[in-house]
């Protein structure tokens, strides 16, 4: 499978930026911490993390809607209802 053929797979799409929020919260994790105990209260870092944290929501949003698409492509051989 090609690179073009993979980015035009709803499913792989979804299987991939489906993990990037995850990664993103776990690497935010420090940020909070070091603001939490650093002596230095910078302003530059605390908006970097408040942007870090707005970029990883909308990331997660994306993920939901890649998820759409891929429940979409899910074969339903068993006549089960999509809402289950």
């Amino acid at each position: 499978m090609g690179l073009f053929e993979t980015l035009s797979n709803a499913s792989m799409i979804h299987a991939a930026v489906v993990h990037l929020p995850i990664v993103l919260v776990l690497l935010g994790i420090p940020l909070i911490y070091y603001l939490a105990v650093s002596q230095q209260k910078t302003e530059a870092l605390r908006w970097f993390t408040v942007g870090f944290y707005a970029v990883t929501t909308l990331v997660s949003y994306l993920a939901l809607l890649t998820g759409q698409g891929a429940l979409d492509r899910v074969p339903n051989d068993n006549g089960i209802p999509k809402e289950a």
